[in-house]
């Protein structure tokens, strides 16, 4: 068990809670400030732990709360159920496996990382695909195309059927 998952089972049973609406008491009863990342949008804040300071994410104390050391088992992740990093609550946290974590994801966003993904990967400019498309149109063989630009004849036929390069 890495020492996070320690400094976490540790703080709750110290008396650190995350309400339902996954908001932070300390022991003495106040609650506690919460920081959130700036690029991911996770929620966290910072406590001291066998003489070391821990950015605690809110929704692994949610987990640990919810589902004991279930959260911290290997290839578990702690999930927001609607995509919502910043949404700590404790109906939408909940524990899965790395596919069911993106799942949680909007399909919108999946498909716009997914396509931003590819772009680095690709070897033809739109340009290219939409002057591929029109050859076929216009009679050109596969055989031609994949001479002519340098590309296996899978990649050709996905281009054409619109499974790849879908602009």
């Amino acid at each position: 068990m890495s020492s996070l998952y320690k400094a976490i089972e540790d703080i709750s049973q110290r008396g650190y809670v995350v309400n339902e609406e996954g908001e932070v008491t300390a022991p003495s009863g106040k609650w506690r400030k919460l920081y959130t990342h700036k690029k991911s949008g996770y929620k966290y804040f910072s406590v001291k732990f066998l003489k070391k300071v821990y950015t605690i994410p809110v929704a692994w104390l949610q987990a640990y709360q919810k589902f004991g050391n279930r959260y911290s088992e290997k290839g578990i992740e702690v999930r927001h159920l609607n995509g919502n990093p910043g949404d700590n609550s404790v109906g939408n946290i909940e524990i899965g496996t790395h596919s069911q974590n993106m799942l949680d994801i909007p399909t919108q966003v999946r498909a716009k990382v997914a396509t931003n993904a590819a772009s680095y990967r690709r070897k033809m400019s739109n340009d290219d695909v939409a002057k591929l498309r029109q050859e076929r149109k216009d009679g050109a063989t596969y055989q031609t195309l994949m001479k002519r630009y340098g590309i296996a004849k899978s990649t050709v036929s996905g281009i054409v059927n619109y499974k790849t390069y879908k602009i």
